[in-house]
């Protein structure tokens, strides 16, 4: 790319060596899919043991949770995740919708979804990482975390050869 004398980018095109021969493939489409996931997390229960919940192929356990306030007082949940995602899952949401036993009615809240790390083990991808969620109430006893959409890949094996025109 050069600049222009604006100080703007332009593109400088090449014709293409009509001695190579390209061809243009195309080997996997990623589409967003609508996902079925909600589990319910009673936090005293996950305390003790691990809770484990499959879902649209994928299985998820969460670990622990502990309460955390930072240096201006807001209290947040934060909640051990690990897990597996089905053959063809590229990836969850990083935003989780979150509703409490403490929410009236309709409200949701929003949980945030960090990944520490992910491994992919031949065509799984295993993952850990941590749900954080904002709360006013200190008091949660059960949180219900859910998401509706999922990123997947279906493989394809699709080649063009990009032959130039004869003149």
């Amino acid at each position: 790319m050069r600049r222009s004398s604006k100080g703007t980018r332009r593109r400088i095109l090449r014709p293409l060596d009509p001695a190579k021969n390209l061809t243009l493939k195309l080997d996997g489409v990623y589409t967003v899919e609508k996902s079925t996931f909600q589990a319910k997390l009673p936090l005293a229960e996950m305390e003790k043991k691990p809770i484990t919940v499959k879902s649209d192929g994928n299985e998820f356990a969460f670990k622990s949770v502990k309460k955390e306030t930072d240096d201006e007082g807001n209290l947040s949940y934060l909640i051990e995740v690990e897990g597996k995602l089905a053959n063809d899952m590229l990836g969850i949401p990083d935003y989780w919708d979150v509703s409490t036993d403490k929410d009236k009615g309709d409200d949701v809240e929003r949980g945030v979804f960090t990944f520490d790390q992910k491994v992919k083990e031949g065509s799984t991808l295993k993952f850990t990482g941590e749900l954080k969620v904002w709360s006013e109430s200190p008091n949660v006893k059960e949180m219900t975390v859910s998401f509706d959409s999922m990123s997947k890949e279906h493989k394809v094996n699709w080649e063009v050869p990009i032959i130039k025109e004869k003149k």
